[in-house]
């Protein structure tokens, strides 16, 4: 993990993400989240964004991750809703939110809205409602639809709102978009960061040439099963040994000689 940590750093990315859906958030113990906040936290420097991912199906877990949290030094919370019970009535939810909120006042949040996974999606009602509280941030949006971002944006201008889609990136950014926290800049965060940079710079043409990358890579990659092969195809760039949780799975040896191979014909293998 260090040494990735350090190839990302490298290559300019502006914080990091922990224990999101990448991060198999899901499959890891309190004491493991825990264990992995502090090791990022000891390896950066002090003044280098750390974003926890601290949501859990346990409103108790939540909050105790959070606390844990805000006391090793991260920036910020990535707190997805309850999952498993899907389609949970919004008030669960908010009462879920609420009391997080209520107990780790001090913590910045940003709320994340994957509902594809959790089963919960993050309404603009229910981020109405949590948006009262002083140490909301913002939402990071993996909902997939574009039209879903561009409510949010514009429902709530002034916060940090992140796209999780890597293909409405650019569109996402002009619309209000604070940038991105993204699977795929695991494996091209310099492309992400030219992306935001060519934004910020009002260059046109390269935000769409840059963008383009993206979406070939992404048409490529996620035809497969995206953890397992983001896990091994960065494994293989750094000769690195990779593991998933039981839950998850690598792809076989061939699938990953067949992702290299559809790489190279964007022009995306090795990396860069």
């Amino acid at each position: 993990m260090e040494l990735h940590i350090e190839w990302l750093r490298e290559r300019g990315i502006h914080g990091l993400a922990l224990g999101g859906t990448t991060g198999e958030f899901a499959h890891l113990s309190v004491l493991e989240k825990k264990d992995l906040f502090q090791f990022v936290y000891d390896i950066v420097p002090n003044d280098f964004p750390i974003i926890a991912g601290t949501g859990s199906a346990s409103v108790r877990d939540a909050v105790e991750l959070t606390s844990i949290a805000y006391d090793i030094g991260a920036k910020a919370a990535l707190i997805a809703p309850p999952y498993y019970v899907k389609n949970a009535p919004i008030r669960a939810i908010k009462k879920y939110y609420d009391m997080i909120f209520d107990q780790v006042p001090e913590m910045p949040i940003i709320a994340y809205n994957f509902p594809k996974m959790t089963g919960n999606e993050l309404s603009i009602q229910l981020l109405d409602h949590i948006s009262q509280y002083k140490n909301y941030l913002g939402v990071k949006d993996s909902s997939g639809s574009l039209e879903s971002f561009k409510d949010i944006a514009k429902a709530f201008p002034e916060r940090v709102n992140l796209v999780g889609f890597e293909k409405h990136l650019s569109e996402a950014l002009n619309v209000g978009g604070a940038g991105t926290i993204s699977a795929l800049a695991n494996l091209y965060p310099g492309l992400c960061v030219e992306v935001f940079d060519a934004f910020t710079s009002n260059n046109t043409t390269e935000l769409q040439s840059f963008q383009q990358v993206i979406n070939d890579i992404s048409e490529i990659l996620y035809a497969y099963p995206l953890i397992g092969m983001l896990k091994l195809l960065i494994g293989n760039h750094l000769k690195h040994k990779i593991f998933c949780r039981p839950t998850e799975f690598l792809p076989y040896p061939e699938e990953l000689e067949v992702a290299k191979t559809e790489l190279r014909g964007v022009g995306s293998w090795p990396l860069w």
